[in-house]
């Protein structure tokens, strides 16, 4: 957000929420938040960038809404003054990685302890499919019970929707990367590694991994939501957010200024 302020000088702010609570609560806070700056700046029309589960949360505010007391649309979008959504790398469906939270959390510290260097790119992996992918993995599950619930709202008529997708997953096509450097090891130190071998072979033929088809987190077909015709894909991976100064990470920068009508 930080980097992002330089290079478009507007005002930002940003929320924080706990990310292993379940979604649906994270948005109730958001709102609220949202609601407490509407009124303190009521002129002022809002942007909301999200990254990964935070677009689901997002989506949640301004779809959802508060469902107990059942506000009109108009009324629920001009209490918040939420005009824009831009989504990167948003699992809007769901990721098939998220059911596999504890293994590979497992395998990130056993990973560490084994091979403290390691080869970079096996680290990458490691770092997008655990580093905010134990989070509320419930709900990120496709076809969970509250991924049912909001995609099955039609999008918010008061907000414009950009998503930005990204295809530079970790896995070449045609190659189970790390299978022997990484997952080998941790068999070594399980009591039932054909079991493993085969959760693991699983786990490298999601489309979420595959380089065309997914960020190394989230699909390009997840990424894609009834409605929104804004839909871009870029040479990025689900960890570019971070990582700004990066080639990728100036041509999300351009990405998102440019949806916020500021020219870079």
């Amino acid at each position: 957000a930080l980097k992002l302020h330089e290079r478009t000088n507007l005002p930002m702010s940003v929320f924080a929420y706990p990310n292993d609570a379940p979604i649906r609560e994270s948005s109730q806070r958001l709102t609220a938040k949202l609601e407490e700056l509407h009124r303190r700046y009521p002129s002022s029309a809002v942007s909301l960038v999200t990254h990964s589960m935070g677009s689901l949360v997002a989506r949640a505010a301004i779809e959802l809404g508060d469902r107990t007391s059942k506000p009109p649309r108009a009324t629920f979008t001009s209490r918040t003054g939420v005009d824009q959504l831009i989504q990167i790398c948003p699992p809007n469906h769901g990721s098939a990685l998220a059911e596999y939270g504890p293994l590979l959390e497992g395998a990130e510290q056993l990973h560490r302890l084994i091979n403290r260097g390691g080869d970079k790119r096996s680290r990458l992996l490691l770092r997008m499919i655990t580093d905010g992918f134990n989070e509320a993995p419930a709900d990120l599950q496709p076809g969970s019970e509250f991924l049912t619930e909001l995609n099955r709202c039609q999008r918010n008529g008061a907000v414009r929707y950009t998503i930005l997708a990204g295809n530079d997953g970790p896995l070449l096509p045609g190659v189970s990367l790390l299978l022997d450097e990484v997952w080998g090891q941790v068999a070594l130190l399980v009591e039932e590694p054909a079991f493993l071998d085969r959760r693991v072979r699983e786990l490298l033929g999601c489309a979420e991994l595959k380089k065309g088809s997914g960020d190394g987190v989230v699909s390009l077909d997840s990424a894609r939501l009834d409605g929104v015709e804004d839909f871009e894909i870029l040479n990025m991976h689900h960890l570019t957010w971070n990582e700004l100064d990066s080639r990728a990470g100036q041509k999300l920068i351009v990405g998102i200024a440019s949806r916020l009508g500021i020219s870079l």
